[in-house]
Order: C-alpha cells, then sequence, then structure tokens
C-alpha cells in the first residue's frame, strides 16, 4: 500500500516527472563476509528535460522504506545502500531513501484527491469564467476566487469541480505542500 501510493499518486501527478520504472536493475556487490549478494532497488525516476528545476535533476535510484523498518533492518540495508551508491555514481544517477516521513505529507492528499479531477469533462464556460477571475489576482485562494464570481452557494458548487480540474491537469498553480 505504500508504494502504491507513492507510485499512483505523488509520482503520476509531479510534473517534473517524466516516467518511472519498478524494480529497474539488479546491483551485485560483494559485502563485509565476501560473499557476492544481490539487491534491487524499488524504483528509478525520470525526470523530464523541458523543464525547470527537473531538466537540470539526474534520474532518482530510490529505496522506499517504512522509517522503523530503515532503522530496525539498517544493518542488513546499509551495505546495499552503499552499493547502490557506487552503481549511480558510476551511471550518472542519484540515489536516495523515501520514506513514509518524505511520502506521508499533503502533497500526497492533495495529488490523490486532484487526480480524480482529471478524468471530470471540461465544462469550457466555467473553465473561462474562473481563469478570468484569476486573471485578476496575483495570489489567491479557491474560497476567494469563487467568491469573487458568485456568492451563490449553487454556482460556487457548479464551479468548484472545474477549478479542481484545472488545478490537477497543471493549468492553475497552487502550493500542494499546503492542505486544499
Amino acid at each position: 500500500e505504500f508504494f502504491y501510493k507513492l507510485n499512483q499518486f505523488s509520482l503520476n501527478f509531479n510534473i517534473n516527472v517524466l516516467k518511472y520504472e519498478e524494480q529497474p536493475v539488479t546491483i551485485y556487490f560483494t559485502g563485509d563476509d565476501g560473499k557476492r549478494h544481490r539487491y534491487t532497488p524499488d524504483i528509478l525516476i525520470h525526470y523530464r528535460k523541458d523543464i525547470a528545476p527537473a531538466k537540470y535533476w539526474k534520474p532518482l535510484l530510490a529505496e522506499v522504506k517504512w522509517r522503523t523498518n530503515l532503522f530496525k533492518d539498517w544493518r542488513e540495508l546499509r551495505p546495499k545502500f552503499l552499493a547502490a551508491k557506487n552503481y549511480v555514481r558510476e551511471r550518472d544517477l542519484d540515489f536516495a531513501i523515501i520514506t513514509d516521513k518524505e511520502i506521508k505529507t499533503p502533497y500526497l492528499n492533495n495529488a490523490a484527491f486532484l487526480l480524480m479531477f482529471r478524468r471530470f469533462p471540461v465544462i469550457e464556460s466555467h473553465s473561462s469564467l474562473l481563469l478570468q477571475a484569476l486573471d485578476e489576482f496575483r495570489e489567491t485562494d479557491p474560497e476567494t476566487l469563487l467568491q469573487s464570481i458568485s456568492e451563490d452557494r449553487n454556482e460556487i458548487a457548479k464551479l468548484l469541480p472545474t477549478l479542481w480540474q484545472l488545478v490537477g491537469n497543471h493549468a492553475v498553480g497552487v502550493n500542494l505542500d499546503l492542505m486544499l
């Protein structure tokens, strides 16, 4: 469930992500015991090269772990992570350990919420009305925006799905690190 949430919401929604591969490589290494071991990281994330800041980022090879398991299994995991760091250094990649602390954030909740609005049918009149109202603000919040258009609660309720659709499709920028 933990990895599923990272994939489905954070990665699929993140405008900087071009694509990702699950369990993309197996890394072989010799352990302190002199034996050959193998390690398969969870994910390789490729970033878009046509937008900043993503165009400056190297692809990211990552392990996704519950924080408690990371600490509990550190002795077993550390040699694997060191092997991964050597692997990425030789291939111009980055390596990271992603835990529930980095994933369970308002961003994840917002992405999960907004992804369902991407499939809503476009109502051009609502989109135009919202985008025109947005042009008059430098920065605003959804409530202020909607109330600038109408004070009728029924009208606001009709516009709200289109607003979330615009945000979900990245036509309107918002700070997804704050709860919507």
